[in-house]
């Protein structure tokens, strides 16, 4: 290479470092009242020596551009308070830099004073701010933590909250109180739920990307929905970020499963089952007419019957999936992401940005477990009568993508948009081997898909005036839609046998003919639609001691739709004058690999082209005509509430107290009509006759009261006290039988439900060491009047599960939080800091012994235990982390889990209630950061841990599981650059 040559490149290179280190970096943050975390509008934050700075915005935020790198003193100052300095502020080459800040006001007889410190960052301080100085009792996980302890969604990172426990790791429960008592929110605005049995959203829904913090809120006031017990879970996402953002990421799983001899079976779909959508292999052939029922003996399929079968038996050939078994492969999980925003500041008077993310993970699982279920034999106890031993073979995946853009207007009015979408899809193939009833040896085979869908769109408006005082008005208007898709679920049994060939016992296998498992198919679809709109207005005044005086009201407009349907279908064998059983030699099969060939489309009836009848198998259809409901819910609210100092302008000391308190009034009704999903026609009781339908119309006035007490030293203590209600769900009101699919319980609603109102009490005392620690511990109970509850009928061999309103129940505990830094370690070495929760809660609710139906009949309640704890309530949660960040961009942390037994199930006469035992969770995260690239590990379920679920023997004492598995442990690794 000649001299000349390398000396420019030296030159260049020289020059682009040069250049590279001087680029000019950022600054923004919050600025907030020390004492009552009220947001400054009109702040001044300024770089000393540079001129350079700016003035908060109607949110506290501030944002100054084109800092030079290096060390900066920050000025921060603003009318009635004390001016503070930030010395040793250190900026790198084109970094941005988070810095929240909080004023004290002065004392009227002093002049203005500096108060100069040093700046602390951490991502988790601006949470524990908004803590500190809230109204209500909350507890939350911000990014910076959900990161730390390598949550993939939602739900994983709830169960870090104090008091907060996840149920089929997607449903929470706030103080072991579930769906009924528990709201979800994003962005402050309700949000549809996919699951039609369920209030509340699946938060397995939410990628971790997607989520700038989750909130619980514990405590009621009248600005929050009044159907409120356990809590208000709000996921916040971002309008747009604070500097230009450009992020790609990938990261690759490993799991040990299956392991070797194991088979892993993948459904047979479409050309994108890999993004979980179905492209449309799975939906009802077009042949299915969408008016009649599908039945061999509607005339209106046919004028004769060999017409009708023949329809029937070309319906069966009409599908595109089949139900063979197919071999499949369980490849590594996959998780990529890209991220893209921006802020502009045109003006000094304008600002807008932009954000958006989309990510994609999916996962592939196997999964052993053992299913019994058991049958009390006089003085022997618990005997099984159903024992098998599943092989699951599971792919799930999971896409979301988010939009969201806003803009602020003279630092005093603001509009954000925001935009998300969620898909989740889970397919499986389960087979079991054992016995169950009249099985002495029998393989079950289930194949199932479903996708579940959110999507919601928020508009929502803050404005800013001053006139003779301060005045703030909020609006939002939201569009959210949930759609499940759960089509073809196909199930079917099989009889192993044994026959002797030549002298040996070979085994064979016999498809049950039972119309319940001789390959059985369903399709079922549910549509929710949620429309919000919200305005709220607050003003203030100050007294002569300069304290505020906070007034605040609003309204809310809601309205909820659901749409629900499904048809099933099972198979019968036919022939030219009737029908018969299904003959052997089309039922056998001597390779378990072959199960479901049964099924095959040269089994069908047909007519062959000489007009000769070929006897073979019909699809029949075996929908109700309660299958399909329609159901509405419309409400309106107003609410008014105060937040004022008890020195009343005439003691100061009393100022430190304050009373925030108001009443909410809610009118809303609920309407129910079933009605059949072949021809649409509403559903008449066999009963009485008439069509059936449910309605309730209920107004609630719901008062709150609450003492904040804020003493020196960063020392709080809250006390709240609260009525607020629990309502009817649309299927608990539904007088008609339904049955998600064989083997549930079957669901008869009761009309006549009366709301639950909910007493709630609690006292919190918080002490904030020093930015980003807490240590707090709460005290709550709760008391309901007319607690809907399920019970149990058991007629016919069959159990039907009701609701009915218990006359009492209750339930109380105790909360301990701590997030503390370990000062021992030099900061040389870097930071790390403990988090540690614990909950202890108690609940107990009797049920009546008699349950009254929809006919006005009293039966029996057939509920093993009358007298027990709320469902899915633990006595103890237990959660704790440590977690290290060093000087060089390496970041560790291991966090652990664990939940006491919790009630699952309700036993029927004498079978005990299911508990599930406790679970422990141990994941351990790392990562460390290369300039623009960052290499990340997680390993999940250290321990190993076994899911068991059971049931107590009466007489022996023992515990016997009917449910176990391990879910296996899991490491990955991914990577991440800036672009």
């Amino acid at each position: 290479m000649k001299a000349k040559n390398l000396k420019l490149i030296l030159i260049n290179i020289l020059t682009g470092t040069i250049l590279f280190s001087n680029v000019p970096g950022k600054i923004t943050g919050r600025v907030i009242d020390f004492g009552n975390g009220e947001t400054l509008m009109g702040a001044n934050v300024i770089l000393e020596g540079l001129g350079a700075g700016a003035a908060t915005d109607l949110d506290g935020s501030y944002f100054i551009s084109n800092v030079p790198p290096g060390s900066h003193a920050i000025i921060v100052s603003y009318i009635g308070y004390n001016t503070y300095r930030i010395n040793n502020v250190k900026i790198n080459s084109g970094e941005l830099l988070h810095l929240d800040i909080s004023l004290k006001k002065q004392n009227l007889q002093m002049s203005s004073v500096i108060v100069e410190a040093q700046a602390i960052r951490t991502g988790d301080a601006y949470l524990l701010s908004k803590q500190k100085n809230s109204i209500n009792i909350q507890d939350g996980v911000s990014a910076a933590q959900i990161s730390r302890s390598g949550d993939s969604n939602a739900a994983e990172a709830a169960k870090r909250i104090c008091g907060i426990t996840i149920l089929d790791d997607k449903y929470v429960y706030v103080r072991g109180l579930g769906d009924r008592y528990t709201t979800t929110e994003m962005n402050g605005v309700p949000i549809p739920s996919p699951d039609p049995e369920k209030k509340t959203v699946p938060l397995n829904l939410f990628p971790s990307a997607l989520l700038e913090s989750v909130t619980a809120y514990k405590t009621y006031t009248p600005d929050m929905p009044g159907a409120f017990a356990g809590g208000n879970i709000n996921i916040k996402t971002k309008a747009y970020p604070d500097n230009k953002i450009y992020k790609m990421s990938f990261s690759l799983g490993h799991k040990s499963y299956p392991k070797r001899g194991q088979t892993y079976y993948s459904l047979k779909g479409g050309a994108l089952d890999f993004f979980g959508y179905d492209d449309g292999t799975r939906r009802l052939p077009a042949i299915i007419p969408d008016t009649l029922k599908l039945d061999e003996w509607n005339s209106r399929l046919g004028a004769d019957t060999k017409t009708r079968k023949k329809l029937l038996g070309d319906v069966g050939r009409a599908f595109n999936t089949d139900f063979a078994l197919n071999t499949g492969k369980a490849l590594p999980p996959i998780s990529a992401g890209i991220t893209y925003g921006n802020r502009f500041n045109p003006t000094s008077n304008f600002e807008w940005g932009f954000f958006t993310n989309t990510t994609f993970s999916n996962d592939y699982t196997f999964k052993e477990s053992d299913v019994y279920e058991y049958s009390l034999l006089k003085n022997v106890g618990l005997d099984p009568g159903l024992s098998i031993e599943n092989e699951k073979s599971e792919y799930n995946t999971n896409l979301a993508s988010t939009f969201s853009t806003g803009m602020k207007l003279y630092n005093k009015h603001k509009i954000n948009l925001h935009y998300i979408y969620t898909h989740r899809s889970q397919s499986y193939v389960n087979k079991g081997r054992g016995y169950a009833f009249q099985f002495d040896d029998g393989i079950f085979v289930k194949q199932y898909y479903v996708e579940k869908v959110i999507s919601n769109l928020t508009l929502s408006g803050v404005h800013q005036f001053k006139f003779l005082t301060d005045h703030k008005l909020e609006w939002s208007f939201s569009n959210g839609r949930s759609i499940l898709d759960q089509p073809d679920f196909k199930g079917y049994n099989y009889r192993v046998k044994t026959q002797e060939i030549n002298g040996n016992a070979n085994l064979y296998y016999q498809m049950d003919t039972y119309s319940w498992s001789s390959g059985t198919r369903d399709f079922t679809k549910g549509y929710d639609r949620n429309q919000n709109f919200d305005i709220n207005y607050a003003t203030s005044i100050n007294d002569r001691f300069d304290e505020l005086y906070k007034l605040k009201i609003g309204t809310r407009f809601q309205t909820k739709s659901r749409d629900f349907y499904r048809r099933a279908f099972y198979h019968k064998y036919a022939t030219e004058w009737g029908g018969s059983a299904i003959p052997s030699d089309i039922t056998v099969v001597y390779d378990e690999n072959l199960l479901g060939t049964t099924l095959v489309d040269s089994n069908y009836f047909d007519i062959g082209e000489n007009g000769d009848v070929i006897p073979g198998l019909i699809l029949v259809e075996s929908t109700q005509p309660s299958d399909g409901y329609e159901s509405s819910e419309k409400m309106v609210a107003e609410y008014l509430m105060i937040d004022i100092p008890l020195g009343f302008g005439l003691y100061r000391p009393l100022n430190i107290i304050r009373f925030i308190g108001g009443l909410r009034r809610e009118n809303y009704n609920i309407g129910l009509y079933p009605y059949s999903p072949i021809n649409h026609d509403p559903f008449v009781s066999v009963i009485t006759g008439d069509t059936v339908k449910a309605n309730l119309h209920k107004i609630d006035f719901l008062p709150s009261y609450n003492i904040f007490i804020q003493l020196p030293n960063n020392f709080n203590i809250r006390l709240s006290h609260s009525r607020t209600v629990a309502k009817a769900e649309f299927r608990e009101i539904a007088p008609f039988e339904f049955q998600a699919f064989y083997g549930d319980d079957i669901v008869v609603g009761y009309p006549w439900l009366k709301t639950t109102n909910i007493f709630n009490y609690d006292i919190r005392f918080e002490w904030y060491k020093a930015a980003g620690e807490v240590l707090a511990l709460s005290l709550f109970r709760k008391k309901f009047k007319n607690p809907i509850e399920s019970a149990l009928i058991e007629a016919s061999g069959k159990v039907y599960r009701t609701y009915q309103n218990a006359d009492n129940a209750r339930s109380w505990g105790v909360e301990v939080d701590s997030k503390t830094h370990l000062d021992f370690i030099p900061a040389r070495h870097g930071r790390a800091f403990l988090l540690f929760n614990f909950t202890w809660t108690q609940s107990e609710v009797e049920i009546d012994s008699l349950v009254t139906i929809f006919t006005g009949y009293s039966i029996k309640n057939d509920a093993t235990s009358r007298k027990r704890p709320l469902q899915g309530q633990s006595d103890f949660i237990l959660n704790f982390g440590i977690y290290y960040n060093n000087l060089k961009g390496f970041h560790t942390s291991l966090s652990y889990n664990v939940f006491s037994k919790r009630l699952i199930s309700l036993g029927v006469a004498s079978i005990p209630d299911e508990y599930e035992l406790p679970f422990h969770s141990l994941n351990l995260t790392a990562s460390k950061s290369f300039k623009k690239a960052k290499v990340s590990a997680k390993i999940k379920n250290i321990l190993n841990s076994k899911v068991v679920i059971g049931q107590k023997d009466p007489f022996t004492g023992d515990f016997k599981s009917t449910l176990s598995y391990k879910p296996e442990m899991s490491f990955s690794i991914g990577v991440s650059y800036d672009l």
